[in-house]
């Protein structure tokens, strides 16, 4: 049976239409398997963007606790992070008050505190660190009597030979000459000594 010249054309065209909706649909498939794979290859570079910022920041922190660590040991290493004691300050000023006979000398050593922003200032530090002065802690010694001669105050402002921790800072002395008799004389003094510690932060400990 012989087709009309319509009916020869119909398959043509119709193969024609089928293999451009095959064509369309892959390149519609093709489309979205890039878009997929630029949004995969996206989200790769950001995940490895993210590691390679948390590999510096964890290096910037290993950095940064080492070197806090050889601060903490060179503090430590000074006697820097040991509480003044107090006892032993006591004990040498008996020692010092027999040895030179100094009847007439008083003195009184506070207990452990916070150092005052005030306090941190009289001893020279600047206003900018102020705000760490809670990070110190020391005992105050008020010296106040009468002594022979220079000699034996300059004794007395030393630190306690059996010890070496902290910082002994004399803050003031005021001296003044007075006369114990007519042929001797002798100085009235006042002073106060800082012993000075510092303490770590509980999270530091």
């Amino acid at each position: 049976m012989k087709l009309s010249a319509p009916g020869r054309l119909r398959r043509p065209i119709l193969a024609a239409a089928i293999a451009l909706c095959a064509a369309a649909a892959l390149l519609a498939w093709s489309h979205t398997e890039r878009f997929a794979a630029e949004i995969m290859l996206k989200q790769e570079d950001t995940r490895l963007n993210q590691a390679r910022s948390n590999h510096l920041e964890a290096q910037r922190t290993d950095t940064e606790t080492r070197h806090a660590l050889r601060q903490l040991d060179a503090l430590r290493n000074a006697g820097l992070l040991t509480p003044p004691d107090r006892h032993a300050w006591q004990t040498h000023l008996l020692a010092l008050q027999n040895a030179f006979g100094l009847d007439k000398l008083d003195w009184e050593i506070s207990p452990l505190q916070p150092l005052e922003d005030k306090e941190t200032a009289a001893i020279g530090q600047p206003e900018s660190t102020a705000r760490a002065a809670t990070n110190l802690i020391g005992a105050t010694l008020k010296l106040r009597g009468t002594i022979a001669h220079e000699e034996q105050l300059l004794h007395l402002l030393e630190r306690p030979p059996t010890t070496r921790q902290g910082l002994f800072i004399p803050r003031s002395c005021r001296i003044s000459r007075i006369l114990a008799d007519t042929a001797t004389s002798a100085l009235a003094v006042d002073c106060e000594i800082d012993w000075i510690s510092l303490r770590l932060p509980d999270s530091a400990r």
